[in-house]
């Protein structure tokens, strides 16, 4: 069967999220139930269908576009090929972060940029390159400047849960299955930041405040926090209320928890000590 669009839930995501397979692109991922699935013949797009999702006007709704084309090169020459093809056909193309990232156990390359749509007006993107070394994933995602913000969580959990078939469509690929190559696998030992690493300093002060840090693991809030430059950790704690952010330290484990404050300087690091 080329395609398999199922209702289950998954209970480690959001609960109006949907998962969806497609064996023709192998890859599997997980969707809000209020966006609208397009499938094409090596592409899928889901579109924001929120009467919230874009500002008055003509504003560029939120969209995630997945293309699937054979792999060629390394990871970061597809990220460096990519924003050069940006940068000579998208109007007003500008970039604001290139970097290799962790997404759901695999390696990636992130590219965060702003640009103008042709119909829609000023616009950012994102776009995450995965590969199984016969394929590059580019997963792509983009909303005019004021909903690009308020929908990425949206975004990044729907990006944070693609699996992908391994070469030869042996399993899908993730941090305890073996990969087809250092390519396509997370390697503890060859450091990547974890995708909301790269992504939370771009968030906006409400978009911070609506994140559900509640559902995460206390390893995941180590690793969150861990990576974060001491800036980056100060902004993120600043914009979150004060019990908020004890109460997410308090799941973490004594050491971790030390670690993580002895990041912050002084004065900050007095707030949450006890």
């Amino acid at each position: 069967m080329a395609q398999v669009s199922s209702n289950t839930i998954n209970a480690t995501m959001p609960a109006h999220f949907i998962i969806y397979e497609n064996s023709s692109l192998g890859l599997q991922i997980q969707y809000p139930s209020d966006w609208k699935k397009v499938e094409g013949t090596n592409n899928l797009t889901f579109h924001s269908m929120s009467q919230n999702s874009s500002s008055p006007g003509h504003a560029l709704h939120p969209q995630l576009h997945i293309l699937v084309k054979s792999h060629n090169g390394t990871l970061s020459q597809a990220a460096k090929e990519l924003v050069n093809n940006y940068t000579k056909s998208v109007p007003a193309f500008k970039l604001i972060k290139l970097t290799p990232a962790n997404a759901n156990g695999l390696l990636s390359e992130m590219v965060l940029y702003n640009y103008t749509n042709r119909s829609s007006g000023f616009a950012k993107g994102m776009d995450v390159i995965l590969t199984n070394n016969e394929s590059n994933y580019y997963i792509s995602y983009k909303a005019g400047f004021d909903a690009f913000s308020k929908f990425l969580p949206a975004a990044y959990n729907m990006i944070n849960s693609v699996k992908i078939l391994a070469a030869g469509g042996l399993g899908y690929l993730g941090p305890m299955v073996s990969s087809q190559g250092p390519s396509s696998r997370f390697d503890p030992t060859n450091f990547a930041p974890n995708l909301l690493v790269a992504l939370l300093p771009t968030f906006s002060k409400e978009t911070i405040q609506q994140f559900d840090f509640d559902s995460m693991s206390a390893d995941d809030l180590v690793n969150l926090f861990s990576g974060l430059s001491p800036q980056d950790l100060v902004k993120v704690f600043n914009e979150l209320p004060h019990n908020k952010v004890v109460s997410l330290l308090n799941k973490i484990p004594v050491d971790s928890r030390s670690s993580i404050l002895n990041n912050l300087p002084i004065n900050e690091r007095q707030l949450y000590l006890k």
